[in-house]
């Protein structure tokens, strides 16, 4: 059975029509191509606060003019270049704050750029579907005929294609891919569940498991002191996500496992139950195990520093 969905009277966009008194009209091209197009951020968000640090240095332009019934002409200039270049400085600063910031808040609205591919949130599908009477109607239509695919509640992608790592850390987070998934992707262990991705957080208290049409995504704590430290950043066709580096997706994994209690049977741990590749155990940089292990204040992070430097 098909959904009809009734759709109220047409709005004109601001951003696709000049003509309008919109926010955007008001606000350069030259301005708007500051930010950044892969930084994963709501542009509607962003120029809306520009729009908004264009009044202030308006305001204060306004003022210089009142300044040139009793100051000189060269006062006033100055003062109205002052205006601008605070105008023009504001904006540049806020691109930066927002591209920095949104990227890691549960809630913001990152997208991923690749043709009209995209992670929305039920949030950015209001403001999309703002035209339709019944938006719940018009998201379990689009839901139905393909065009969306649930993530999690209230939280859905465009791409059937793509790579469960670019979600993991929008379906829950903070946090970072990790464990298993990340052994494997740096040919520590020879094979991971296929489609399963492992992920760390930290202050959750218990592991999280979800499946959906990309896959299965667990999370599970790691200490909150060295949740931050050992992360890589990638953007990558639009999207952007977070994974572990070598030495520390080890060390996340260690902590999960049951205590060992001599050298001898961590040995028989790392390679021959978990299957570590010697060789590129090998290739592991000592220095950052070293400032990592002690932080997890885990047995297993005790003698795998212990390990290491017999190894040297």
């Amino acid at each position: 059975m098909k959904v009809k969905c009734k759709k109220k009277a047409p709005r004109t966009d601001p951003a696709t029509n000049p003509g309008d008194k919109g926010l955007t009209s008001e606000i350069p091209e030259d301005i708007l191509s500051i930010m950044p197009s892969t930084a994963n951020v709501n542009k509607t968000f962003i120029k809306k606060a520009m729009y908004g640090l264009f009044i202030i240095s308006e305001v204060f332009l306004i003022s210089a003019a009142f300044l040139s019934s009793w100051q000189n002409s060269r006062t006033v200039s100055l003062t109205i270049s002052l205006g601008m270049s605070l105008g023009m400085s504001l904006t540049v600063s806020l691109c930066e704050f927002v591209k920095k910031c949104l990227i890691f808040s549960k809630n913001s609205n990152i997208i991923g750029v690749k043709g009209a591919n995209m992670i929305y949130s039920f949030d950015d599908l209001k403001m999309k579907f703002s035209s339709y009477a019944k938006i719940y109607d018009k998201i379990r239509h689009e839901v139905q005929a393909g065009r969306l695919i649930p993530l999690v509640r209230e939280l859905y992608e465009t791409d059937s294609s793509i790579d469960g790592k670019y979600l993991a850390g929008r379906i829950f987070g903070p946090s970072y891919l990790s464990f298993d998934y990340a052994l494997y992707v740096y040919s520590l262990i020879p094979e991971a569940v296929y489609k399963t991705y492992t992920s760390a957080t930290f202050g959750k208290r218990k592991a999280k498991k979800y499946q959906n049409y990309f896959g299965t995504f667990v999370y599970r704590d790691i200490p909150s002191a060295v949740y931050p430290l050992g992360v890589l950043v990638f953007e990558e066709n639009g999207y952007s996500y977070q994974i572990a580096t070598p030495e520390k997706a080890l060390c996340d994994k260690l902590y999960t496992l049951p205590p060992i209690k001599n050298l001898t049977d961590f040995h028989a741990l790392l390679f021959d139950d978990l299957r570590i590749d010697e060789n590129e155990f090998n290739k592991l940089d000592i220095e950052a195990i070293e400032k990592l292990a002690p932080l997890y204040r885990a047995s297993n992070l005790k003698l795998l520093i212990k390990f290491i430097r017999r190894m040297k």
